[in-house]
């Protein structure tokens, strides 16, 4: 008989990620803890996007020794054959220590990729269509901030991998005549988009995932 008092383990729970819907956000399934209940990646680490399917890189906040600091700024140089670094004088092509350097947004992508961010190392810096999709509401800041703590709202905006490439009439500067110099970002707290030469120093949040869908916002595209 039971005559110690004895009581049988419980029947282990089936661990089952909640549904994904198919708006708003979610955080991302991690796997089952010792006792068989779902766990989930924090914020800081990585966010799901219900109406893309995307998958979003947090960030942590400056100073908390983590790759996703939000201080941290990185240049957008993609290009072994274009002029796009500026050396103090003149524009140069930057090497391939350059686009590798963690200081660099595919750097720093390369970095998020080694340590298996949420369990993933296809991450990748965000098209201009992709981020665009994280531009929410009607006053700054234009981004959901529980969903994406330690966002950087202001400048530095965030870096995109969606070239600039339309002509620009200001034919006085050089610059402007370099296909593949420029490259689109996005302000969330004015919730534009606008571009830069790739020697700027910017923020980054990567990206992994295919879309279902993809956004546009008014500004210089």
């Amino acid at each position: 008989g039971n005559s110690c008092g004895y009581t049988p383990p419980p029947t282990p729970t089936s661990c089952t990620p909640a549904a994904i819907g198919t708006t708003g956000y979610s955080l991302v399934f991690k796997g089952c803890d010792a006792n068989n209940v779902a766990t989930y990646y924090d914020k800081t680490e990585c966010v799901r996007d219900n109406s893309t399917g995307l998958i979003w890189q947090g960030q942590t906040a400056a100073g908390a020794g983590t790759l996703r600091d939000n201080d941290k700024r990185y240049t957008n140089y993609d290009s072994t054959t274009i002029p796009q670094k500026w050396d103090g004088t003149n524009l140069v092509i930057p090497n391939q220590s350059d686009i590798d350097a963690a200081t660099n947004s595919i750097g720093f992508k390369n970095a998020i990729n080694t340590s298996n961010l949420c369990g993933g190392n296809d991450w990748r810096v965000p098209a201009l269509n992709e981020l665009a999709c994280l531009v929410v509401g009607d006053e700054t800041p234009y981004i959901d901030l529980f969903w994406f703590p330690n966002t950087v709202v202001g400048k530095p905006p965030y870096w995109t991998s969606t070239t600039f490439d339309e002509f620009q009439p200001r034919t006085y500067s050089p610059l402007t005549t370099i296909l593949g110099l420029r490259a689109n970002y996005i302000n969330f707290e004015a919730g534009y988009v606008d571009y830069a030469v790739r020697y700027s120093e910017m923020s980054v949040r990567l990206v992994r995932g295919n879309a279902s869908k993809t956004c546009s916002l008014a500004g210089a595209t």
